[in-house]
């Protein structure tokens, strides 16, 4: 059969757990006589077909008796396959019964067997079940009786699919291995390839994962035997769903990939729809939504061109599913009920899916009635069909629903027998679920020390799923998105025991693991395992996205920008940027030597944390935000004063192990988010009504650790969740006092990786020193000095960059001669380019890019600082991406960031703010300077020169705050210069309102 035709039979395809049942080749045609192509069989076969009665029939075949033969009913079979692969199921019957008048003319038992067995067929395809089972069932007895194995081992293999969407699986189990033994007997390895992969699917619906994943390593070395590209294909389509429920995302991705590559040297790579659902999953489950929609909207697309209602209902299951995991419960909704629709004459084994989704929805939404009636209708479904994973995961969702309900006892149960089953079919992600569950319903009924051991199972089993995400940085830091749910009741549970360390190191186990990852481990060079041809692809994507951006910019300069065409670059940006993500993930998932090393987290004690308290002036304060409440963390070292003869000035020596308290703050989690959102604006703005909600934030979020802050002049803070928008340099500890004037301010991702931050710093500080101190950049301006930043949507308001930033040259140029021209480099206008940047920023100890910085907050990875193409604009677009900044290779102690929200991104469950300053720290700079807001740019230069000034050793005539510094005995630090340049600007008349000097944070190691 040809593969065009083959592709079209998809369509009948079991859509079970997002993949296909069986391959198109499972409907091969009967042998095509070598007559059928006469001209007299051919005229005689389109005459019977357009004959309107029986009777007609009978007399045009009277008046042929010559061409009454078996080869005209294998030729009217012929033609009712390929209506039927057109999906022209009445007339392709039509065809059939022509051709069992025939057969029956002839008194061909085998031909009528054989016709019976394509309306079966065809029956299947158009989601009749009952008579496509009926029919397929007589075909096996005729075949039967007429010793013909090939005969029935089709059929059976076709009964196996149809009891299979029927949802009789175990009927459909025994189809299949009477089928398989058939095949092996009449040594029909084309036959066993595919009833095989039928099989692992099968073996996959029943929970039998390893049995799924032997058979279908069965199916794949029988195809690649015969070099049958297709089956091996949909062989490694199988193997790689066993893969992905045993959360082996890279092997998972690794077949998948290899299947797709099969189908496009086929020609059929863009009819892979199955393929591609499959690979959607593995980056559902990864936590990256959109891309993994990406993957299922091309799917449903296929599947709509085809017909394919089976598998359109699951392809809207799985972009229903992608909205649901990421907290947007209406969308989800309406893809889910367009699934819901489709599936009322379509497999019944589909349907328990979709309602177990709606449950879900409706369970987020805290519509418990409606919440139960889906969760129990999906569990009596999936019990009735036998489908293992989908009772083990509606039971773990029946649990939730009862836990929620503090139906404590049902919750248990439920979760219970949600474990037994997750247990048996080996699926992890279901495991850390129940034990969740479990722990927190020990917990309400008090019985701590079970809750205890089910959040260490579950936590347990979460850890050890991180060794299976495939990719690299950007890609692994989804991972926690939807799994931190176990680390913040066991935090809770042990505050309220009194077990304070053991909850601070919980904590840490669930901060910035990507960024330890990287810190203790090293990064792989991806660059180095790279064939050429993979080179040559990844070249392609970034000049094709290198154009998208220039055509963006180039529309953007135009006094009237062209919104159906931006609509239109924006959309194919997109879809380009999803390539080059799926491009770089699979390189990890091919390559085995980029396995990025993940170690354990180190045990977080008081002691270690020493290092990170310098003096008792320093304190560390931790937040974990859980739903309900926030948890504050402060940790301190005690001191006692000191004078000495050399230092008369009174020093503070800290002694002794830190001091942990750990306050609980009443406030909900969107309650806080709310707050601190619209404090963020009202300071952005420049609102003058600001200052009661700066005392009544403190309030909340610092003054109930107002014994330990007393006499501290210096804050290290580990925000957490929507904390990291909060600028705590502008609360008010009085009325009349900001925070700012009490502590220089620093932030930090995790105290393991400040840890591993200031580690750094002291091994550098051993090592020969970068000779280069400083490489400043400002003011860019392309070669065209006219266009645009391309990060907003059609519409918004955007930066341009033909607005000459003269301030920010004074900036860098004032740098130059602070720094001194022996040790520093100065670039602007059309030297500021990216291309410099990129090759110069790796000999420089400070780095400063005073420039336009764009958010990009959707895809965060591709936020920007805006520079120069550079005179010949080799390949550079001028749009320095965060995703570009990571890959760099920085021996630099400081990054200076001096544009408009450089310190915002993305929150990520688990790993902080991603973007900007986060690939900065991927790519080796262990502190940023950074702007939590569009920044004034004459504010602007007065703060960088003056916390360049306090910073700089080499300045001849220090500023007083920085001889100020000097005199206290220690050497300023980054937090120190900061906060001395804001206080300058805070004492100004001019610039006092926190818009002016409250935007810039330290984030990383403020020492």
């Amino acid at each position: 059969m040809p593969t065009s035709k083959l592709l079209r039979s998809l369509s009948v395809a079991f859509l079970l757990l997002s993949c296909s049942f069986l391959s198109p080749s499972g409907f091969s045609q009967s042998p095509s006589p070598d007559s059928a192509a006469r001209t007299g069989v051919e005229e005689l076969a389109a005459a019977l077909l357009t004959a309107r009665t029986e009777e007609e029939q009978r007399s045009q075949l009277a008046a042929k008796k010559n061409l009454l033969t078996v080869e005209l009913r294998r030729a009217l079979i012929a033609q009712g396959n390929e209506l039927r692969e057109r999906g022209q199921f009445t007339a392709a019957l039509r065809a059939y019964g022509v051709a069992n008048l025939v057969a029956r003319e002839l008194a061909d038992e085998s031909g009528i067997a054989y016709v019976v067995l394509n309306i079966g067929r065809a029956e299947l395809m158009r989601d009749n079940y009952p008579a496509a089972i009926s029919h397929l069932q007589q075909a096996a007895v005729a075949f039967e009786k007429l010793k013909d194995k090939d005969g029935m081992g089709q059929a059976l293999n076709g009964l196996g699919l149809a009891h299979g969407m029927n949802g009789e699986l175990n009927a459909g189990l025994e189809d299949y291995r009477m089928s398989l033994k058939l095949r092996e007997e009449v040594g029909d390895k084309a036959g066993l390839a595919l009833t095989l992969g039928n099989l692992s699917h099968l073996y996959l619906a029943l929970g039998e994962v390893e049995s799924a994943m032997e058979t279908a390593r069965k199916s794949l070395t029988l195809a690649q035997e015969m070099g049958d590209k297709f089956r091996a294909a949909w062989a490694l389509n199988h193997l790689g769903n066993a893969q992905r429920l045993r959360n082996d995302y890279r092997a998972a991705l690794e077949s998948y990939q290899k299947g797709l590559k099969l189908m496009e040297e086929l020609g059929g790579g863009d009819k892979s729809e199955s393929l591609l659902n499959v690979i959607g999953r593995v980056y559902l489950a990864q936590g990256n939504y959109a891309l993994a929609r990406d993957y299922f909207r091309r799917s449903l697309a296929i599947r709509e061109s085809l017909g394919d209602r089976n598998g359109m209902a699951m392809s809207l299951n799985t972009i229903g599913d992608s909205y649901l995991l990421e907290g947007d419960n209406d969308r989800a909704l309406e893809y889910l009920g367009r699934s819901l629709a489709l599936q009322e004459t379509t497999a019944k084994i589909n349907v328990a899916a979709t309602l177990n989704l709606i449950g879900n929805v409706h369970l987020a939404r805290q519509n418990y009635t409606q919440a139960e009636d889906y969760l129990q209708k999906s569990l009596v479904l999936s019990e009735a069909t036998g489908e293992k994973i989908r009772v083990g995961d509606t039971l773990n969702s029946l649990a939730r629903f009862y836990e929620a309900q503090s139906r404590y006892s049902q919750a248990l149960e439920f979760a219970a027998r949600a474990l037994a089953v997750a247990e048996q079919t080996g699926t992890p992600e279901a495991i850390w679920q129940a034990h969740t569950t479990r722990g927190k319903a020990y917990r309400a009924l008090g019985r701590s020390n079970e809750a205890r051991r089910e959040f260490d199972e579950a936590i347990a089993a979460i850890e050890r799923l991180r060794a299976y995400i495939t990719g690299g940085e950007v890609e692994r830091q989804n991972f926690f998105t939807n799994k931190l749910a176990p680390y913040h009741a066991m935090i809770e549970m042990l505050i309220g025991e009194g077990k304070l360390d053991e909850a601070l190191a919980f904590g840490e186990r669930a901060k910035a693991r990507v960024l330890l990852d990287v810190l203790r481990s090293g990064r792989n060079s991806i660059n180095k395992s790279m064939t050429p041809q993979e080179r040559e692809r990844e070249r392609q994507i970034n000049a094709e996205l290198f154009a998208l951006n220039a055509q963006l910019r180039q529309e953007w300069s135009r006094p009237a920008p062209d919104s159906t065409r931006l609509a239109s670059l924006r959309e194919r940006l997109e879809k380009v940027r999803f390539e080059l993500e799926s491009f770089t993930t699979n390189l990890y998932a091919t390559h085995p030597e980029l396995r990025v090393q993940r170690g354990d987290v180190p045990p977080v004690t008081l002691a270690g944390l020493g290092e990170l308290l310098p003096d008792a002036r320093t304190i560390l304060v931790q937040y974990v935000v859980t739903e309900n409440r926030t948890y504050l963390f402060a940790i301190t070292r005690h001191g006692r004063e000191t004078a000495s003869a050399s230092r008369p000035e009174a020093q503070t020596i800290a002694t002794a192990t830190p001091t942990l308290k750990v306050y609980a703050l009443d406030i909900r989690r969107s309650d806080l988010s709310d707050r601190i959102n619209r404090f963020r604006q009202r300071l952005a703005q420049g609102d003058i009504t600001f200052k009661r909600e700066a005392r009544a934030l403190y309030d909340l979020l610092l003054k109930p650790a107002r014994a330990e802050l007393q006499g501290k002049t210096r804050l290290v803070i580990i925000p957490d969740d929507t904390l990291w928008g909060l600028p705590f340099q502008a609360l008010r500890s009085t009325e009349t006092r900001y925070v700012l004037e009490d502590q220089a301010i620093s932030y930090a991702p995790s105290l393991g990786v400040l840890k591993e931050m200031t580690q750094a710093r002291r091994r550098r500080e051993g090592e020969p020193a970068v000779t280069n101190t400083l490489l400043a950049l400002g003011n860019p301006s392309s070669v065209t000095n006219r266009s645009r930043a391309v990060g907003a949507r059609p519409g918004e308001t955007m930066p341009d960059d033909s607005e000459l930033l003269p301030e920010a040259e004074r900036q860098v140029r004032t740098l130059g001669q602070l720094y001194g021209a022996a040790r520093s480099k100065i670039y602007t206008g059309v030297e500021a380019s990216e291309e410099r940047f990129k090759g110069e920023a790796g000999k420089y100890r400070i780095l400063h890019l005073a420039t336009h910085g764009v958010l990009d907050d959707v895809s965060p990875m591709y936020s920007y600082v805006l520079l120069a193409t550079g005179k010949d604009e080799k390949g550079e677009d001028g749009l320095l991406e965060a995703r570009e900044l990571m890959n760099l290779e920085l021996r630099t102690d400081l990054v200076v960031l001096s544009a408009c929200e450089t310190a915002r991104g993305r929150y990520k469950a688990g790993e902080g703010v991603i973007g900007l300053a986060w690939a900065l720290f991927v790519a080796g700079s262990p502190a940023t300077l950074v702007s939590q807001w569009k920044v004034e740019s004459a504010s602007t230069t007065d703060l960088m020169l003056s916390f360049h000034r306090n910073l700089s050793s080499s300045a001849k005539q220090p500023t007083a705050p920085a001889a100020k510094l000097r005199a206290s005995g220690n050497p300023p630090t980054k937090a120190d210069a900061l906060r001395e340049a804001a206080l300058s600007l805070l004492r100004s008349e001019r610039y006092a309102h926190p818009f002016y000097w409250a935007g810039f944070v330290i984030i990383g190691d403020g020492n």
